[in-house]
């Protein structure tokens, strides 16, 4: 097992997450946890989108930054239904993770991580979005 170089600031950060995200972190163990995200979808605010951000504290955190994953629950509802989010854009919203991990080496990072996905999430749509629009447009010339 690594021996971890900070892990009180590990476990102060364990614990504003817990009360900024009650229902939604699971703490899988005592440097492994995930949120559960709804992300708000620009077009329909009535709409939110599940994700679920897997954090595993790597032994120099903060100073390197944690292991990070996303991925999209299994929509109970429908079987049939696709997932918002394509292979791409998840790939896409994890490269922003990392991004935005690097910039804050060196702090407690996982609160804004989980808050930059909101961000990088609304460009994403919102780029769908305007790709769609312009691909009607086109067939609509026609």
């Amino acid at each position: 097992m690594s021996t971890f170089e900070h892990p009180d600031e590990i476990a102060q950060e364990l614990e504003v997450l817990e009360s900024i995200y009650p229902e939604e972190l699971t703490k899988i163990s005592e440097n492994e946890l995930s949120i559960a995200l709804k992300l708000e979808d620009p077009n329909d605010a009535d709409v939110q989108h599940p994700l679920l951000l897997h954090v595993s504290y790597t032994p120099s955190y903060p100073n390197e930054p944690p292991d990070l994953s996303l991925s999209q629950p299994d929509e109970e509802d429908d079987d049939d239904t696709e997932p918002f989010l394509s292979d791409e854009d998840i790939e896409q919203l994890t490269e922003s993770l990392r991004t935005v991990a690097n910039e804050s080496l060196g702090m407690a990072m996982v609160f804004t991580l989980s808050s930059s996905i909101a961000d990088a999430f609304t460009s994403i749509v919102t780029t769908k979005r305007e790709a769609a629009e312009l691909l009607a447009r086109q067939k609509a010339a026609r």
